[in-house]
């Protein structure tokens, strides 16, 4: 288990792209960014959470920069807590989306666009679930786009709101 807290930053790539990189979660791993703590996807990087592994973002802000992925692998899980947003900055920044997203209750959250360019929300595969928990939001807003693949659903659930708007 790793966990970012406050004062501290965990940095997946370089700024400029000269060192783009991968982190793989994977047999079960846990990676917790917490309220003071960053996690930032720099150019042409990316952040796989697989198949029984957890990313929780509680309290704070993960951010994609350009052309920068969050992928979500059937099986793994990304948690969000105490109004905990995902940011995409940049044009082709994107989220592909696999798995389950869970918003626990009583968290406001976003996944937000910032920029011109338009960044892309993928569902891929038939297992995705959008679970937002009761007294809880979740919102789509600005510049991203849902799109689906061939043969790919999401199930959205729980008491909460599920929110889109300008996608």
């Amino acid at each position: 288990e790793i966990d970012v807290y406050t004062g501290a930053e965990l940095r997946i790539g370089g700024d400029l792209g000269f060192a783009p990189a991968t982190l793989n979660l994977e047999n079960g791993a846990q990676l917790s960014v917490h309220l003071g703590g960053e996690i930032i996807i720099c150019l042409d990087s990316e952040l796989r959470v697989k198949s029984g592994s957890k990313l929780v973002i509680d309290g704070t802000d993960l951010r994609i920069h350009q052309e920068g992925r969050l992928v979500i692998e059937e099986g793994g899980l990304i948690e969000l807590h105490n109004d905990a947003n995902i940011i995409l900055e940049g044009g082709g920044s994107e989220i592909k989306f696999s798995g389950e997203l869970i918003v626990f209750p009583e968290s406001n959250s976003a996944i937000i666009t910032t920029g011109e360019s338009p960044s892309t929300i993928l569902i891929s595969g038939i297992n995705s679930n959008i679970n937002v928990s009761d007294n809880s939001k979740l919102f789509v807003k600005e510049n991203s786009q849902i799109e689906l693949e061939a043969n790919s659903s999401i199930q959205v659930s729980g008491e909460g709101e599920f929110n889109t708007n300008n996608t």
